[in-house]
């Protein structure tokens, strides 16, 4: 059985990780992405070139959070009560930071980043961009991942056809399968793409935690690891090539291995005793600053481009996005999520 008081106290310390992987991810598009290429920011930082260039790893760091939080979630759970659960988790914020971005966009945009109201309607389902409707803001690519995972892991609560070690290995080695013969088509949401190495990590490592040392999870942690260095490789030689990046493979790679060691130090209870009093809270605005920051960033930067220092114009937005993102958290989130919750049982029960 789980130590629920130990359980607690690491998800305190990945609170704080999920802070450090969305403020990666948003130094990345500010500092680097967006002067880069496709003249998304008009704001170049002095052209930009140092450590954040590598923030878009972020992205890989949430991925195997939620491969471990979710797994975590399901365990022992009804298939209602992971639906429920996770619709009123990913949805609420969704929504008002959809809406929000959406009112930059039609008040200071200068047509960049115009989005139609209809588009911006489909938008709230949050997988608009499957049936070929352009997302809101560029960054909620990865919630299509996000709910992918979610969706198999609600069929095999639904099921219990299989374990989620035997489905994530099944879906690494399609993943492999895709790799080995240059596909990235729109069937390879399916199967998680070429991040499902992520989640297969985050629940591999969770399966740890709770003493799992078997041999189907250490075959498929090494799996998802061989996955990986094809991943970042890709990726990286791919940014170099379409957007110009300067990045070098063997310290992207690094990176990547610092979050693998992390987790391992996780499972074997390195972070048990780990206590900080506003983890909870900087956790909760993870979410919503990473919603908000991309293109409302871009906005910004595009609108008062000049009117001051270009670092003292990043450290205005950095102090709103995350001020409007404690707002959302606080206030706005909470009631939206209790009225999802309320209606869900009634349906669900």
């Amino acid at each position: 059985m789980i130590d629920r008081k130990k359980l607690g106290n690491r998800l305190q310390i990945l609170d704080l990780v999920r802070v450090v992987a969305a403020l990666s991810v948003v130094l990345y598009h500010y500092l680097y992405r967006g002067w880069m290429s496709d003249g998304l920011s008009d704001v170049d930082f002095n052209q930009y070139d140092g450590f954040f260039k590598y923030g878009y790893l972020g992205v890989q760091l949430f991925f195997m959070i939620s491969g471990f939080l979710v797994t975590m979630s399901s365990d022992g759970r009804s298939w209602q009560g992971f639906v429920i659960g996770r619709v009123a988790r990913l949805y609420p914020a969704y929504w008002v930071c959809l809406l929000v971005t959406m009112l930059f966009i039609y008040s200071i945009d200068d047509g960049r980043f115009y989005v139609s109201g209809l588009d911006a309607l489909a938008n709230l389902t949050m997988i608009s961009k499957l049936f070929g409707v352009v997302f809101v803001d560029g960054a909620y690519w990865t919630l299509i991942y996000e709910l992918v995972f979610y969706f198999w892991v609600f069929i095999l609560l639904l099921t219990t056809v299989c374990s989620l070690l035997t489905l994530i290995g099944f879906m690494l080695f399609l993943s492999c399968i895709a790799f080995l013969f240059n596909y990235s088509g729109v069937f390879s949401i399916i199967y998680g793409g070429e991040f499902i190495c992520y989640f297969a990590a985050g629940v591999c490592f969770y399966e740890m935690y709770k003493g799992n040392r078997s041999p189907v999870l250490i075959a498929v942690l090494l799996f998802s690891i061989g996955l990986t260095v094809m991943q970042v490789t890709g990726q990286a030689m791919m940014k170099n090539t379409n957007i110009g990046s300067s990045l070098n493979i063997g310290v992207s790679l690094l990176i990547v291995s610092v979050f693998y060691a992390f987790f391992l130090l996780l499972a074997f209870g390195l972070f048990d005793n780990f206590r900080f009093r506003y983890a909870a809270v900087l956790g909760g605005v993870s979410y919503p600053c990473y919603l908000l920051h991309q293109n409302i960033g871009y906005i910004v930067f595009n609108k008062y481009n000049g009117v001051v220092g270009d670092f003292t114009l990043l450290a205005a937005v950095l102090f709103v996005l995350l001020g409007l993102s404690y707002f959302i958290f606080k206030f706005i989130e909470p009631p939206i999520a209790q009225f999802i919750f309320k209606i869900g049982r009634k349906i669900l029960k």
